[in-house]
């Protein structure tokens, strides 16, 4: 231990006296040497004093040298130093007189200093003990601070390189110390924080928290604790820390400080939260897919499993066992689906099982699942990540297809015709039994050669330029030649084929009917004309309606697209089917009665392809319109019974009116055909007892605080507090809400994207054409509104339409020009007593070769002159020849001039004409709104045809 250094802040006699008494306690000869030399300078002082002392002996002035060898030397060296004063003032008494000492025997004072000087060396040896003790206490002192001060420094860096913020406060919470890191961590500098309160920069949510455990430790009710603080920088942050406090106490156990140690865990508690919305956001997706999903480990222990899957079991996520998916298993799937996982957890690659499960209600599904192994970071695997889809329909489907197509080859193998489809490039796909006899065992590889090798060499150029038609245009065809057969001879072979495509619209080939024709040639050889005829016109009509599913197809490419053409063609077939078996059957009796029953039902065939026609133009919003101002409120009540009885008798029909009137500018027809429509499906929907109600209100759509919004996004939420329930491309403004609610069976979200589709329908087979609510739609959308739906499975369904608001002041006048969004075309008057003019010139310009010949028959019959020419261009060298009362001109027309274009031409150069334009397609009426000419809308009959010629009134 280093020994401490007592000549600090001391005198010179101090300091020198402490030399001297503070050491250790010397050896004996030093001991012997000290009280010599003390003894001798004492002496030689004596000596040298003598002359002044006279005959005084002077004991007194070796008292100190007593005193000084007790302090250097200890009790024995004073005694010796005793010794030798005697011994020498004896010497001196018997000698000192050559030194001016008197001799003198020895003096009893020299008892007396014995004993002062045993007194003093007492002393003086007692007094260097206790300065001996005194110097290495103070050494020890010195040793204990140099070696607190040490401590103290290498502590402030320990705590100032700390990585935690360390804080001393006392009981009130102002801050008596604290560290860099936490003057870092509070955004502050230590000057801004030593000698202030904590609760200065404490994040408010915090400060009763604080001030409890500052109280709680000034009551000294606990002494150590742990909490999460917040605390607030000066930029506006937020520091998340995790803060250690003690209680610093007295020797007497009182608490008088707090040291608390900070760490900041904003990084961890971010990373926390952003783990825990990760997973929220995992397991919301995982829960909305409409799939099972399921996580495993190694051991194949369920980490997770989503809604579908609890859904599917009907278990809730606690019951959920590792092998509990084998107990749902078919028993005749089970061993072979055990397997496969099996050797599929064995292999660890990607593995893939389909079989039957049972699922909560007891039925059995076809599942199709894909596990997938997952990997930690490392790339050791951790597990399997599976998912199931449930396949039931697609493969009940697969079943009923593949049952289909062997039906199929059954009805086919059994057909009297030839029966074939090629590819693209003309190669045989399939052929059935009779086609496999005519050509020879397996089919041919290139039906399509084949055929033109046996084609007859008369009959060679038109079967070549058939073909190529077809091909290039991507169109039905139909052939009819002689073919020059090895066994059979020449026979004639009618073929009707059409094209195919794939789903992306692009031809990948043809189907044909092949059909021996020879017989029917020979036995209606005087009916040539008319089957020629007919064959064309079908011919025609299947390339153009071909045409247009191809265009249909390429141009939007949507699966609806198919589902139209696939019920536009199985309803008109249908309507075909009596057209043409009625007409075969008038053709082949002589029975006038059966003939006019055949008449009737070809007629009320065709009265049905044109109501369906219309049904398709009012989804196309391309329906002739008759808008008027309207009550809807009114037309409601007016229209009551006949709503009662759509419903029927079972269900309960409620009308909720908003007061007052309801005006918009709808046809007041095709509202209320609407309004049926929903009523008979909300009734078909609904159970017996259903409940059934028509509201009506009023809506208000806001402006769009975005007018870049594209269409198709979420429609904001109004001012008011209720939820938006309009479509998103409804534009702003007031409208009436005409709802039709019902307590029925409800719609899943994939039914109602496509429920407006035409010809989708969820009725059964005979129950429903699935054009009632696109007519609906189409009506809503042409007269301005819009539609949406509000339903759910088992919890019944709102249908909104949405009318736009007429302001009653703003009316149309009958004579007032109407909106651009309605379709409106002049009618032919319908007083069929009016006689149309006799003995008139009328130019009749028709491309159809039937209906020209139907409206000459007609307008001949009724006294009319007639002249036929089948474009415009041939109607302008009649007229430029000939003089004509009245023009009568079908708009659409081969030759590249329309029949709007023909009448401008006749219009300018003969005004004094009468036009009438006749189209099969509405739209064309537009064009027509602002024209003196009339126009004749097709289909028209006889009576309609007579009607729109009738004179001109006065």
């Amino acid at each position: 231990m280093p020994e401490a250094r007592l000549d600090q802040g001391t005198s010179f006699l101090d300091r020198n006296i402490g030399r001297l008494a503070g050491g250790p306690l010397p050896s004996w000869p030093y001991r012997i040497a000290i009280a010599i030399a003390l003894t001798l300078a004492f002496f030689g002082l004596r000596i040298a004093f003598g002359p002044f002392l006279g005959h005084v002996v002077g004991f007194s002035l070796l008292i100190p040298a007593v005193l000084l060898s007790g302090l250097a030397g200890g009790f024995a060296a004073s005694l010796l130093t005793i010794a030798l004063c005697i011994f020498g003032m004896s010497f001196l008494m018997g000698h000192g007189a050559a030194l001016g000492i008197p001799n003198n025997p020895f003096p009893p004072s020299a008892l007396s200093f014995a004993l002062i000087g045993t007194v003093c060396g007492a002393v003086g040896a007692s007094l260097r003990h206790s300065l001996r003790r005194l110097h290495l206490a103070h050494g020890q002192l010195y040793a204990v601070m140099t070696e607190h001060r040490t401590v103290a420094r290498e502590l402030r860096a320990i705590i100032d390189q700390a990585s935690a913020g360390i804080v001393r406060a006392d009981l009130a919470g102002v801050v008596l110390e604290a560290n860099a890191r936490f003057a870092e961590m509070v955004g502050r500098p230590l000057d801004q924080i030593v000698g202030h309160n904590v609760i200065e920069f404490t994040h408010p949510g915090d400060l009763d928290g604080l001030r409890y455990d500052i109280n709680t430790a000034a009551r000294m009710e606990r002494t150590s604790w742990q909490l999460e603080q917040r605390y607030v920088r000066p930029d506006g942050g937020i520091i998340r820390a995790l803060v250690d406090v003690r209680a610093l106490q007295d020797n007497d156990g009182q608490s008088y400080a707090v040291l608390a140690i900070i760490l900041d865990i904003t990084a961890t508690r971010e990373a926390e939260d952003a783990l825990s919305e990760t997973r929220h956001s995992f397991r919301t997706i995982a829960d909305s897919v409409p799939v099972m999903l399921w996580l495993t480990d190694n051991s194949n222990n369920g980490r997770f499993v989503n809604r579908a899957y609890l859904e599917f079991t009907g278990t809730s996520l606690d019951e959920v066992t590792p092998d509990d998916w084998q107990s749902y298993l078919h028993p005749e799937d089970f061993d072979r689906t055990r397997s496969i996982f099996m050797a599929g957890m064995a292999s660890g690659e990607p593995f893939t099982m389909l079989a039957r499960y049972r699922r909560h209600d007891g039925q059995w599904r076809w599942l199709r699942s894909m596990h997938q192994p997952r990997y930690d970071r490392d790339g050791n695997r951790i597990g399997l990540i599976g998912t199931a889809f449930d396949i039931t329909e697609t493969h009940e489907a697969a079943a009923r297809i593949q049952e289909s197509e062997a039906r199929f080859r059954t009805i086919a193998d059994s057909a009297p015709a030839v029966i074939w489809m090629v590819d693209a490039q003309g190669n045989t796909e399939f052929g059935n039994r009779r086609f496999r006899r005519v050509f020879g065992g397996m089919p041919p590889h290139r039906l399509l050669s084949t055929l033109r090798s046996m084609t007859h060499p008369e009959d060679l150029p038109s079967f070549d330029q058939t073909l190529a038609d077809a091909t290039r245009e991507e169109r039905r065809f139909s052939f009819l030649g002689r073919i020059c057969h090895p066994t059979y001879g020449e026979r004639w072979i009618r073929t009707e084929a059409a094209p195919r495509y794939d789903i992306s619209g692009t031809l990948v080939g043809f189907t044909g009917v092949s059909v021996d024709a020879t017989e029917s040639q020979r036995a209606e050889r005087d009916l040539k004309r008319i089957n020629e005829l007919l064959e064309e016109r079908v011919s025609a009509a299947l390339a153009e309606k071909a045409k247009a599913e191809a265009d249909l197809v390429r141009s939007h490419r949507l699966e609806a697209v198919g589902r139209l053409t696939g019920g536009v063609a199985h309803d008109f077939n249908n309507l075909l089917t009596v057209i043409m078996g009625g007409l075969e059957i008038i053709r082949k009796t002589e029975d006038p009665a059966r003939r006019q029953k055949m008449v009737e039902a070809a007629l009320a065939a065709a009265r049905r392809g044109e109501r369906l026609t219309g049904q398709l133009l009012a989804f196309s919003r391309r329906q002739t319109l008759r808008p008027s101002s309207t009550d809807i409120n009114a037309l409601i009540k007016e229209g009551e019974p006949l709503l009662h009885q759509a419903v029927g008798d079972g269900m309960t029909l409620t009308f909720k009116l908003k007061s007052g009137p309801a005006p918009v500018l709808v046809d007041s027809a095709k509202f209320e055909a609407a309004l049926i429509n929903l009523l008979v499906n909300a009734r078909d929907a609904s159970p017996a007892d259903g409940r059934i109600s028509v509201e009506t209100a009023d809506y208000s759509v806001p402006a769009l605080a975005d007018p870049e919004l594209p269409l198709g996004t979420p429609a904001p939420a109004p001012k008011s507090t209720k939820p938006a329930i309009h479509p998103s491309d409804l534009l702003p403004g007031r409208y009436i809400r005409v709802t039709v609610a019902d307590n029925g069976s409800g719609m899943t979200e994939d039914v109602q994207r496509r429920v407006f589709e035409p010809f989708f329908t969820t009725k059964g087979v005979g129950h429903g054409t699935g054009l009632g609510l696109s007519q609906v739609y189409g009506f809503t959308r042409q007269s301005g509104g819009s539609i949406s739906i509000q339903s759910e499975p088992d919890k019944g369904t709102r249908i909104n339409l949405f009318l736009p608001w007429l302001d009653p002041r703003l009316a149309p006048t009958p004579d007032a020009d109407l909106s651009d969004e309605v379709i409106v075309h002049p009618q032919p008057d319908q007083d069929a007593s009016a006689e149309p003019p006799k003995n008139e010139r009328l130019l009749l310009v028709e491309d159809d070769h039937d209906v020209a010949a139907l409206a000459a028959a007609v307008l001949s019959g009724e006294g009319l002159q007639v002249e036929r020419v089948p474009n415009a261009a041939e109607a302008l060298k009649r007229l430029d020849n000939e003089t004509f009362d009245i023009l009568l001109s079908d708009i659409l027309m081969p030759g590249g001039m329309s029949g709007i274009e023909l009448a401008n031409r006749v219009s300018e150069v003969w005004p004094n004409m009468r036009v009438v334009l006749s189209s099969g397609f509405p739209g064309e009426a537009e064009a027509l709104r602002n024209t003196p000419w009339a126009f004749l809308p097709k289909p028209y009959t006889p009576s309609q045809l007579r009607a729109v010629l009738k004179p001109r009134r006065a």
